[in-house]
């Protein structure tokens, strides 16, 4: 899901994780079960937050694939 409203974007995917883009800069959370932003790591480019995203992601697949 992606909304935009004057130079403000939030994406979110609907796993509870989240990545918005508010007046320069990217934030990349997980929102626990109680509707919490958890690991929120904030970053000045849309750059870093995707290698960020990218670099978590390889991480959780090799710890998935290592246990299954």
């Amino acid at each position: 899901m992606e909304t935009e409203n004057n130079g403000f974007r939030q994406v979110k995917s609907l796993k509870g994780d989240g990545v918005q883009y508010d007046y320069g800069i990217w934030e990349v959370f997980y929102f626990d079960e109680r509707g919490n932003r958890d690991n929120e790591k904030v970053f000045p480019s849309e750059n870093e937050a995707c290698e960020y995203i990218f670099e978590n992601f390889k991480e959780q697949k090799a710890i998935e694939k290592k246990y299954h």
